[in-house]
């Protein structure tokens, strides 16, 4: 069995119990998994030091031994670690500062094996402050058919250590730098540790830890949502009228998705994201009404007619020092240690774990929200704290980000709390704050800032759709593209962009019109599936002479996307589905042709398509009872 267990130094001494700490433990029906977290009260003179909130040896029977200059083999010890979103990769393009690389952003969130022998250890740590930049913090520790998933949920910065014993891998992990004395009765929590053993090999583990964060870290339930999405610089009435086209057209979305430009006293047009005026009013959430004069009340309006809710772009932390709330509350704001004081348009930090600001935020959202009847809270976060967090604790060791984070963690939940039903989208510069306390308040509906790029590279977003998915369910990602159902069905997940007419010079006739309702009703129809388990069975790279083919299978039926890639020679695949029941007949319906495709007695079904850079959707189901098929 998985036990709970944490050490830190109080003062000189390492210890494995803490006066000051109490431990909270979930445990997880159905599955042999386990969770804890610390709490600390403080007395306002210890100094809580190196922690690890997680410091346990899970048992693994000893490895084979590596015969050296050779490879590894399945008997060896492995850590499968996930990059995060890395960087902000510029390739020429307009937009500095948006991952706009095919080649970087085709790694992020790729899949690494780290072998580890007795004695060796490895070590990982996210960057800059937010949770999966750099580094996912999810991690597979793997020997044969035995396994264990660990997950560190911290949105803050964090680090792991897994260590290979004569017995087992000892795994430490919790938030990159600890030193902190509390204040008296003054109480924070830190990281949640989350560990899953499996049995049966790594793909069914990923399965059953896949179903263990549906249930338990997903705030989407069963269904994730579709947005249709218009840039906030956009004038009222050109966002109204392009609603009630959409809405004329038959095309059905969840939300109406307005993102950022529509705050601040910005007198000049903003058309699209990569014009950089709208940007200088950041931390201003004051509607611009030189674009907005009605308050976006008729928006807000158009967009319920149309049968959506309202989704509103915010970036609360990071905040344009010339906006009127430094001015008046300095003593809110964190400033880099290296800032240019000078510079009226230099990023400053909110300070969340000032109680003033706090409150300020909160009351500031609230209005929005009851005002604009929102159903979607967009945060954004686009800079790196981990300095600014620094150079504030004045020798109080990571207690402004502890305090930052634990607040965070409030606002969210004071703000689902008193509107039951929000929805929150944790997008940072696109999926820089993915981890297990995150999922359980917000979700990632844009998973990288690569989907800022209007000519995406769909193979790209193929493989972080394949690789994510592999342990989480709720993820979103967009597609700028019109008249491209390749690259649509390539952005399809749990929750999906629509932004094929979201910036001013973005047309829609009417064949972009037809096509875009074929899609929107072509995603409602399968979106349940995406709740469902996920199975991998085609490239999980961006290599574009592959196929690309998943899987997911939900209430005994099963759906397989299949992608043909552009220099894919191969005009059919053998697939092998996985996760149906055995010894029961199905019956596999193209959705594109309505052509049946056999499934024999093992599960397998050959794919066919006769031109490159062409996609199919392909729906299983058991034979209904009598049915000779």
């Amino acid at each position: 069995m998985i036990q709970p267990g944490y050490s830190m130094k109080m003062g000189n001494e390492r210890v494995s119990s803490c006066p000051l700490a109490h431990v909270t433990v979930d445990t997880y029906e159905g599955f042999e998994a386990l969770s804890w977290m610390l709490t600390f009260t403080g007395d306002g003179t210890t100094r809580i030091s190196e922690l690890w909130d997680c410091d346990v040896e899970l048992p693994l029977a000893r490895p084979l031994s590596r015969v050296p200059g050779c490879r590894y083999h399945d008997g060896s010890t492995k850590i499968v670690a996930m990059k995060g979103c890395d960087g902000y990769g510029y390739d020429g393009r307009e937009g500095e500062g948006y991952n706009t690389s095919s080649a970087l952003s085709a790694q992020e969130f790729r899949l690494y094996s780290d072998f580890i022998d007795i004695g060796g250890h490895r070590e990982y740590a996210c960057a800059g402050g937010r949770s999966s930049d750099g580094t996912m913090p999810f991690f597979e520790i793997n020997q044969g058919d035995e396994g264990y998933f660990v997950c560190v949920g911290w949105t803050g910065g964090w680090k792991a250590v897994f260590t290979r014993t004569e017995s087992g891998v000892r795994v430490q992990a919790g938030l990159k730098q600890t030193g902190f004395v509390l204040d008296e009765g003054e109480t924070v929590r830190t990281a949640r540790i989350l560990i899953l053993a499996y049995h049966q090999g790594s793909d069914d583990g990923a399965v059953r830890f896949r179903r263990l964060i549906t249930r338990h870290f997903n705030i989407l339930g069963r269904v994730g949502f579709c947005a249709y999405e218009s840039w906030g610089g956009l004038t009222s009435d050109t966002i109204t009228q392009r609603l009630r086209a959409i809405q004329a057209h038959g095309i059905r979305c969840d939300m109406s998705w307005l993102d950022a430009g529509w705050h601040g006293d910005n007198p000049v047009p903003s058309t699209g994201n990569f014009d950089p005026e709208w940007a200088k009013y950041t931390g201003d959430w004051r509607i611009n009404l030189h674009a907005h004069p009605d308050g976006l009340q008729d928006v807000r309006d158009a967009s319920e007619a149309a049968g959506m809710g309202m989704m509103l772009w915010f970036e609360p932390e990071r905040v344009v020092a010339s906006v009127p709330d430094v001015k008046a509350h300095p003593q809110w704001y964190l400033e880099w240690p290296d800032a240019d004081k000078g510079n009226p348009y230099r990023n400053v930090i909110l300070n969340l774990g000032n109680p003033e600001a706090l409150e300020n935020l909160y009351e500031t959202l609230c209005g929005h929200i009851e005002r604009l009847r929102l159903k979607v809270y967009r945060q954004d976060f686009n800079t790196d704290p981990e300095k600014v967090w620094a150079a504030a604790d004045e020798g109080n060791v990571g207690i402004t980000q502890i305090r930052h984070i634990n607040n965070l963690y409030r606002l969210w939940d004071r703000l689902r709390e008193r509107f039951p039903g929000l929805i929150i989208d944790d997008c940072a510069s696109g999926g820089r704050r993915i981890d297990i306390e995150a999922l359980t308040r917000a979700v990632p509906f844009f998973r990288s800032d690569y989907q800022c790029v209007y000519d995406f590279d769909p193979n790209v977003t193929q493989a972080q759709h394949v690789n994510l998915s592999r342990y989480l369910p709720a993820h979103g990602a967009n597609c700028k593209i019109v008249n491209d159902t390749y690259a649509a069905r390539s952005s399809y997940s749990a929750c999906w962009g629509v932004a094929m007419w979201a910036i001013m010079r973005q047309q829609m006739p009417e064949e972009n019109m037809a096509w875009l309702r074929e899609r929107t009703d072509e995603y409602r129809e399968i979106a349940p599936f995406y709740m469902g388990d996920f199975y991998n069975l085609g490239s999980a790279t961006c290599d574009d002479t592959a196929w690309a083919v998943y899987e997911y299978t939900l209430d005994g039926e099963a759906l397989v996307l299949s992608f043909r890639r552009e220099h894919s020679p191969m005009d059919r695949a053998v697939i092998q589905l996985k996760g149906l029941e055995k010894g029961v007949r199905y019956r596999a319906v193209c959705r594109d042709s309505g052509e049946e495709i056999p499934v024999d007695e093992e599960g397998r079904m050959t794919l066919a398509m006769d031109r490159p850079y062409l996609s199919r959707i392909i729906r299983i189901s058991p034979c209904t009872v009598g049915s000779d098929k």
